[in-house]
């Protein structure tokens, strides 16, 4: 339990900014890695307005049972 939670305090450590894409199943993919999207009204935004646009997020990222979520703070559409 000390590792994961030293894992898990270190991840949380403040506001990242990622630019990727979001899929179909309603995950965020960015940098070769796949992120469930946590329940928020701009994740929710994001997650069914803008399938299979490229958008920059910028939120906190945690670690929960091997998968990475992001809470999304804001978005924008990032122009191809």
């Amino acid at each position: 339990g000390i590792i994961l939670t030293a894992a898990v305090s270190s991840a949380t450590a403040g506001e990242v900014t990622l630019v990727g894409e979001v899929n179909d199943n309603f995950q965020f993919y960015a940098n070769g890695q796949l992120y469930e999207v946590a329940n928020s009204p701009e994740g929710d935004d994001l997650v069914t307005q803008y399938i299979g646009e490229k958008v920059e997020v910028v939120g906190t990222v945690e670690e929960i049972e091997d998968a990475k979520v992001i809470t999304v703070k804001r978005f924008r559409v990032v122009p191809e």
